[in-house]
C-alpha cells in the first residue's frame, strides 16, 4: 500500500499543471522583488509584489492541501507557510513605508495631514510586522532563512520610536537646539562646537531651520562664567561660553550645560539639545550622493565636505563674518530638499540609526517618556553603570573604562590623527589593569588645519581605582601632572599628551580596580566609546590564573592557557564577559 502511495505522488507530480509550478515560482520571484522595492523606497510597488506573492504561496498550500500526505511526503508545509508569512510581513511593512513617507511630508514639507493619526497608522501596521515575523521564527524553528532576531530588534526600535513621536512633535510651538560638532576637534560629546542650530517646529511641522556662528551667540554673554580648570589651565580660556559647553562626558550634564549658556547668551528656551557630529554629514553625503550648492557654484561631497567646510569657515575670516554661518544653512537646505517621499529619506534613515548607534548623534529631551525610550536605547550618551551580574550566587567583578579626549590645540588635527588601543587585564587576588594607546599624527606641516595634537586626556575607571602609573613612551609622569578626581560615579584621571606633527606616541596606564578574583568569578569589562571617535582598532587580553578555567565568554573570543583575547574596534560601546570557576585538576 505504501508503495502505491508513493506510485500515485510521483504520478501527480508529473501530472502537475504548469501554471501550479509557474504560480510557486511566482510567489518566490514576487518576494524576490518585494525585498528590491523595499530597500529603494518604492513601497507602492512593494506592496503590490508581497501582496501577489503571499496569493501565489496560499494557491500552492491550497492545491496540496487536497493530498495532505503529499504535502507532508514532499516536506514542503513549513517552507510555504514561511513564505506566506513573509510575504505579509513585507506587505504590512511596504504600509508603514508609505505611512512614514506622509509623516515627512507633514513634518518636512508642511503638508496637511493629520500627524497624530498617520503615525498610529504607522505604529499599527509595525505591529503587524511584529506578529508575522514571531510567527516566521516559530514556523522556521531550526531552519532560518532570514535574520529574524536582528529583523525584529530593529522593528521594535520603530515601535518605540513612532510612539513618543507625538511627544517629541507635539501640538504648538517647540524647538529645539543642535550643537554642530566638528569632531575633526573632539572633545567630549563629540566635537568643538563651532556652530549650532535652532529648529522651530509648530504642531509637528518644521517651521525654520536656523544656523548660526557659536561665537556670535557667545559675544552676547553678560557676566563671567568660571571655566572647569583644564579649560583654563590648558585651553587656556579666562571664561566659560557655549562653544566649550561640552566638556563634561556625559551627554545629559553637557545638555544641561549647553542649553543653559544658549538661554542666557540669546534668551532662548528650547525642549531638547541634540548634538550632532562631522562624520553625520560625511555619511549622509555618502549615502545620497553630492550635493550641488548653487549660490557657491560648487558640489559637496563626502571626500571634500571637510576641505570645502574649513575653507569657507576660515579664509578670508574676520569678526562679525556671516560666511561659515552661510554655507552651513546653504548646505542643511539642501539636504532638507533632497529628502524626498519617495526618494533618499530611507537611506538618510539608516544613516542616523548608525549614527545614533555609533555615537555620532546624542540626544536630550526634556519629555520623560521619550527619554526613557533613548536611555534604553542608549542614545543619551551617559555615562552607563558597570555591568551587572545576572546571577547573585557566583562574584561579579562589574568592570568599567572610558576614555575621554580634549583636543586643545585649536586645531583640526584629529582629522590626520590616528590612534589604536590595547588593554590588558591581570585577574588576581589583586585585578591589575594596562591600558596602551599608540597615537600618530599624520599632520603634513603646522599650517593649520594640521598641527600638533595637544590631547588633554581623561580616563573613567570604577570608583575606587589606584593609578599605579602614567607614562609617555617610556617617560613616567610625575604624579603632579596628573589630576585625579571623581565624577558620574567613577574614578578619572587626566593629564596632557602632545602628539608632534609627523610623530608618534604611546600611553601608558597602569592601575589596579577595587575587586579581587577568589574561585568563582563572572568578570564583565564594559569599554565605553567616546562620542566622535571612528573606528579605532580594539584588542583586550585577559591573563586568569591557572587555578580557574574558563567556563564561558561572549563574545566569542580566541583562548589559550591562562589566557582570553578580543579583537575588535570601538566603533561603539563593547561589553566583554568572561564566567570562571575552579579548576578541578588545579585542586589536585
Amino acid at each position: 500500500m505504501k508503495r502505491f502511495f508513493i506510485f500515485l505522488a510521483f504520478l501527480f507530480l508529473f501530472l502537475l499543471p504548469t501554471s501550479f509550478v509557474f504560480t510557486l515560482w511566482s510567489g518566490k520571484k514576487n518576494l524576490e522583488r518585494t525585498k528590491t522595492f523595499l530597500l529603494t523606497g518604492d513601497f507602492e510597488k512593494a506592496q503590490a509584489s508581497a501582496q501577489s506573492s503571499s496569493h501565489s504561496f496560499g494557491r500552492v498550500k491550497a492545491c496540496l492541501s487536497f493530498l495532505p500526505s503529499l504535502e507532508s511526503f514532499l516536506q514542503i508545509e513549513d517552507w510555504l507557510e514561511a513564505g506566506e508569512t513573509l510575504a505579509d510581513a513585507a506587505f504590512h511593512l511596504s504600509k508603514t513605508g508609505k505611512s512614514v513617507e506622509k509623516i515627512i511630508s507633514v513634518v518636512l514639507r508642511g503638508e496637511d495631514g493629520d500627524l497624530k493619526k498617520i503615525t498610529q497608522e504607522a505604529r499599527t501596521e509595525l505591529d503587524l510586522v511584529w506578529e508575522e515575523l514571531s510567527l516566521l521564527e516559530g514556523t522556521l524553528k531550526k531552519k532560518p532563512i532570514v535574520k529574524i532576531p536582528q529583523l525584529r530588534e530593529k522593528i521594535e526600535i520603530g515601535r518605540e520610536f513612532l510612539s513618543i513621536l507625538p511627544e517629541i512633535l507635539p501640538e504648538g510651538r517647540h524647538s529645539y537646539l543642535f550643537l554642530l560638532q566638528n569632531n575633526m576637534e573632539l572633545r567630549p560629546t563629540g566635537g568643538f562646537i563651532g556652530s549650532y542650530g535652532l529648529a522651530i517646529f509648530e504642531n509637528g511641522r518644521l517651521l525654520d531651520f536656523q544656523v548660526e556662528d557659536v561665537y556670535t551667540a557667545d559675544g552676547q554673554l553678560k557676566g563671567h562664567v568660571e571655566p572647569p580648570v583644564p579649560i583654563k589651565n590648558y585651553l587656556g580660556e579666562a571664561g566659560w561660553y557655549l562653544r566649550d559647553s561640552n566638556f563634561d562626558p556625559d551627554y545629559p550634564k553637557t545638555a544641561r550645560n549647553a542649553r543653559w549658556f544658549f538661554q542666557k547668551e540669546t534668551g532662548r528656551v528650547v525642549d531638547g539639545v541634540v548634538a550632532v557630529n562631522f562624520f553625520v554629514i560625511q555619511k549622509i553625503l555618502e549615502a545620497i550622493g553630492p550635493v550641488k550648492l548653487g549660490d557657491y557654484q560648487e558640489t559637496i561631497t563626502a571626500e571634500n565636505l571637510f576641505e570645502r567646510a574649513e575653507y569657507h569657515s576660515e579664509a578670508g575670516f574676520f569678526p562679525g563674518s556671516t560666511q561659515k554661518r552661510d554655507f552651513l544653512a546653504n548646505l542643511a537646505r539642501q539636504l532638507f530638499q533632497k529628502i524626498s517621499p519617495t526618494g533618499e529619506w530611507l537611506k538618510i534613515g539608516e544613516v542616523l540609526f548608525e549614527s545614533l548607534e555609533e555615537k555620532q548623534i546624542l540626544i536630550a529631551f526634556d519629555d520623560e517618556k521619550a527619554m526613557r525610550i533613548f536611555t534604553k536605547l542608549n542614545w543619551d550618551g551617559r555615562i552607563l553603570e558597570n555591568v551587572q551580574c545576572s546571577t547573585t550566587n557566583i562574584q561579579c567583578v562589574p568592570d568599567y573604562l572610558m576614555v575621554v579626549e580634549s583636543n586643545f590645540g585649536v586645531n583640526k588635527v584629529n582629522y590626520f590623527l590616528t590612534r589604536k588601543l590595547a588593554h590588558k587585564i591581570e585577574l588576581g587576588r589583586e585585578i591589575i589593569e594596562e591600558l596602551t594607546i599608540d597615537y600618530k599624527n599624520n599632520s603634513p606641516s603646522q599650517a593649520w588645519p594640521g598641527g600638533n595634537y595637544k590631547n588633554y586626556l581623561r580616563v573613567y575607571l570604577p570608583l575606587g581605582s589606584r593609578l599605579s602609573e602614567a607614562k609617555i613612551d617610556e617617560k613616567i609622569l610625575d604624579p603632579s601632572k596628573v589630576d585625579s578626581s571623581s565624577a558620574s560615579g567613577k574614578t578619572t584621571f587626566g593629564f596632557l599628551v602632545d602628539v608632534p606633527v609627523g610623530e608618534e606616541k604611546e600611553v601608558g596606564i597602569k592601575y589596579k580596580i577595587p575587586f579581587r578574583v577568589d574561585e568563582v568569578v563572572f568578570y564583565s569589562l564594559l569599554f565605553q566609546k567616546q562620542s566622535g571617535t571612528g573606528k579605532d582598532l580594539l584588542t583586550v587580553l585577559i591573563n586568569y590564573p591557572s587555578s580557574l578555567k574558563v567556563t564561558k565568554t561572549a563574545p566569542n573570543a580566541l583562548t589559550g592557557p591562562e589566557a582570553i583575547l578580543y579583537n575588535t574596534d570601538l566603533s561603539r560601546d563593547r561589553v566583554f564577559t568572561i564566567e570562571l570557576r575552579q579548576n578541578e585538576k588545579a585542586k589536585t
